[in-house]
């Protein structure tokens, strides 16, 4: 039994959403928890859709939205985090989507920004490397989720470190990706000649 709006539902909480609180509820219970999709997650796109619907008008909850569906850590969740980029309610060029968006899955979904096959990194310094010209203050803050890079086991850690040498290489870079790139990168020089 689920509780929405004051009174008690039987059945698939995912269809009663009806406000963000009711959204988180639906996306925990059909996400599980668990890093595999649940038989109940096959649910959630309804969800999900019929949410966007009703509340495509507020920009807050609209963010939000796009949020959790970025922090649901399982497999599918970068593939979902590339296709909402083409959603017609985001813009790369508005910052709080952004975060919203790609800030949530590279600082709230660590299970796949660190993924074993570096897809995550690469995906975000895609991002990285594209925001910079227009808004270096975004993409710096987006390559801050590389911040923890050095702790991660050696196949991770050299994934990461590779994405961030191409971000590092890339041609006319903001001062503000430069310096978060350089720093980065001379942490782990220092420990490697230290």
């Amino acid at each position: 039994m689920h509780h929405t709006r004051g009174r008690v539902v039987r059945g698939r909480p995912k269809l009663f959403a009806s406000s963000i609180a009711g959204l988180v509820v639906a996306l925990s219970a059909t996400a599980g928890g668990q890093s595999a999709p649940s038989p109940a997650s096959h649910g959630r796109p309804l969800a999900i859709e019929d949410f966007y619907r009703r509340y495509a008008g507020d920009a807050l909850i609209i963010d939000k939205w796009f949020a959790l569906q970025a922090s649901i850590p399982e497999p599918t969740t970068l593939d979902r985090v590339r296709g909402l980029t083409a959603h017609p309610a985001f813009s790369p060029g508005n910052p709080n989507r952004v975060r919203a968006l790609i800030g949530a899955f590279a600082q709230g979904n660590m299970t796949q920004f660190n993924r074993p096959d570096g897809e995550g990194y690469e995906f975000v310094a895609d991002k990285v490397l594209a925001l910079d010209e227009k808004n270096p203050q975004v993409a710096a803050r987006l390559l801050s989720a590389f911040k923890s890079w050095r702790s991660l086991e050696s196949t991770r850690r050299g994934k990461a470190e590779a994405a961030l040498r191409r971000v590092g290489a890339a041609p006319n870079l903001s001062r503000d990706v430069a310096d978060i790139v350089q720093r980065a990168l001379a942490a782990s020089e220092d420990a490697a000649n230290g």
